[in-house]
């Protein structure tokens, strides 16, 4: 059972994430905090994934492109901070799990 400062947090986390008229009428379950600990971990996953994929060339590559782009992409792998996601992550796991946290704010998530 989440604690009342428990849910007024995950409440607003959520909030900032989908939008404060789309959440205030979800309740804050042990079901949404289970999603919500779900949609983390493949955000994170996805951003993990998104440090290798080479960048556009803007150019005609050259026999360097490849060679830059696997450095490029060790670099970032490295580098990578935890607290950064990729907008293009955030905006795949909004669509992909609103549903799921409808369904556990009612309780018919199984």
């Amino acid at each position: 059972m989440l604690t009342i400062s428990e849910q007024q947090e995950l409440k607003t986390i959520l909030g900032n994430i989908f939008g404060n008229s789309i959440v205030a009428h979800w309740e804050m379950t042990e079901e949404v905090k289970e999603v919500f600990n779900k949609m983390l971990a493949d955000n994170m996953k996805c951003s993990k994934l998104m440090d290798i994929i080479p960048r556009p060339a803007g150019w005609i590559p050259g026999q360097t492109y490849l060679p830059t782009q696997v450095i490029s992409a060790i670099y970032r792998l490295a580098t990578h901070d935890r607290k950064h996601v990729y907008w293009l992550c955030n905006e795949t796991m909004k669509v992909k799990y609103r549903s799921q946290f409808e369904m556990a704010s009612v309780g018919i998530l199984h």
